[in-house]
């Protein structure tokens, strides 16, 4: 590949969509640098904790990653299902399961997930693996940005310049905003009416040893701590996952709210985050439940808990996931939204298309965001040799300059990936409904509540992705 026809790709943000991007362009030999508003951590891998809580909103303590997520890790990049592999924890069955919280501790439904499928992991511990797969100086940490604007450096070539807070700029080709559900790019591209707004719903999450949570329970509730299960009920639910080599219960709480605005608390570091006691505020959301339920409950820790506050973007969808058309914010930027630096600039992962993590999607969704993007990045800087075996760029037609391939390759980009994530933001939110009961009688029946989550999942989960990135590449071809 020709340097004159090889982009170089700005990716904003080093959670689990940006840098398994990173793997994916790495893999397809396509420069790229991540920047990432996280500071460096000098006491572990660089920054690899602090980018999981940047990222989640939720603390970014377990994460469960379902078949399709596998199935693009392997096509994405061998190091990033490798890395998935070297951390991933098998559960002691192939089924997710269901318990009333308030009747039974008994499963009422269970969904075969997969033969050794729906693997749990540390966040930070995947962020680890893939980061370190990565050349040194791919990615840059301490960088927030600030804004985009028109390349402007008399190179002839279409572009961003990107501008950080630290007042420090860098040019690329083009940038992918993969920074998280309170996305920058985002709000450059569309303004702050995109912003994700609160969901009603928040969070507690423990990573609980093993040994504490088995020693602690009743012998006839530790086979609870082997598989995955979630307990349902009015207003709140649980979900229990063993990861780390069988050495940690994941555990994640969330209650519903009856507040319609999120009030941030004044101490806290993140506007996003309180502290609670957990005999206070978390037991009082598991009142009336089954003893056995609650004793997994009194698992979490005594001291008081980080309480996360769940965003979507049911609310305020973006209309589309490229830049380059109207509707941009003119007054953060005069280039960025409906100007020609947008047109060479899209969004992936929860800047996207930001939800819940009550289906256990939204991760997986970004590693297919990332795959598709990889592959249609790689499609439009093809080169061709000619007749003598010399490299020349391969389209020398109207549309076909560096900018023109990638802006075309962001807009069949957004429409192939537009419905189906909009459709989980939609109906991750109608799930969580379901785990809390504001159907009773359906929720609470293992007829209705199977039907309505397996057809989800299945939807979710039986996805051709190798036939989603075919059709992109043939409309790509037709654009030529």
């Amino acid at each position: 590949m020709s340097p004159a026809s090889t982009p170089q790709i700005a990716i904003i943000g080093a959670g689990i969509t940006g840098l398994t991007l990173a793997a994916g362009l790495q893999a397809r030999g396509i420069p790229y640098t991540v920047y990432e508003r996280a500071a460096r951590n000098h006491h572990q891998r660089p920054g690899t904790a602090a980018v999981a809580a940047a990222h989640t909103g939720g603390g970014g303590a377990g994460i469960g990653l379902s078949p399709n997520a596998e199935r693009a890790m392997g096509l994405l990049s061998p190091a990033v299902a490798e890395a998935y592999e070297q951390v991933a924890n098998p559960n002691g069955e192939d089924y997710f399961q269901w318990v009333d919280g308030v009747r039974s501790p008994e499963v009422y439904f269970r969904l075969f997930v997969g033969e050794g499928m729906f693997r749990g992991c540390r966040r930070a511990d995947l962020l680890e693996g893939v980061l370190r797969g990565l050349p040194e100086g791919r990615v840059v940490f301490g960088k927030a940005l600030r804004e985009v604007r028109g390349r402007e450096d008399g190179g002839g070539r279409d572009g961003v310049r990107l501008v950080f807070e630290d007042g420090t700029e860098e040019v690329a080709d083009a940038v992918i905003g993969c920074d998280g559900i309170h996305s920058r790019l985002r709000t450059l591209l569309f303004g702050p009416e995109s912003k994700a707004t609160y969901s009603q719903k928040y969070s507690f999450r423990a990573l609980i040893p093993m040994d504490q949570a088995r020693s602690s329970l009743p012998a006839r509730l530790i086979h609870l701590t082997t598989t995955r299960y979630m307990y349902n009920g009015p207003g709140a639910h649980i979900i229990t996952y063993p990861i780390a080599n069988n050495t940690l219960l994941n555990t994640l709480v969330v209650v519903s709210d009856p507040n319609p605005v999120w009030t941030p608390p004044v101490d806290s570091r993140n506007p996003h985050v309180g502290k609670v006691a957990v005999a206070d505020e978390v037991g009082a959301a598991f009142e009336g439940w089954h003893p056995d339920v609650r004793a997994i409950v009194g698992l979490l820790p005594r001291g008081g808990m980080d309480k996360w506050a769940i965003f979507d973007m049911v609310e305020n969808p973006v209309p589309r996931y490229h830049g380059g058309g109207s509707g941009g914010d003119s007054s953060e930027t005069s280039d960025v939204g409906g100007g020609a630096a947008g047109k060479v600039t899209c969004l992936a992962g929860d800047a996207a298309h930001a939800c819940g993590p009550h289906l256990g999607a939204g991760a997986g969704f970004g590693i297919e965001d990332a795959y598709l993007l990889a592959e249609l990045l790689q499609a439009a800087v093809v080169v061709v040799k000619d007749v003598s075996g010399s490299e020349s760029e391969g389209d020398k037609k109207p549309g076909g300059t560096v900018g023109a391939r990638l802006a075309a390759a962001f807009e069949v980009y957004s429409d192939m990936r537009y419905d189906r994530t909009q459709w989980l933001v939609k109906h991750t939110r109608d799930a969580v409904d379901l785990f809390q009961w504001k159907d009773r009688e359906l929720s609470r029946s293992a007829d209705g509540f199977g039907r309505e989550i397996t057809w989800r999942f299945h939807k979710i989960w039986h996805y051709d992705i190798e036939k989603m990135v075919e059709e992109a590449k043939q409309k790509m071809e037709a654009r030529r």
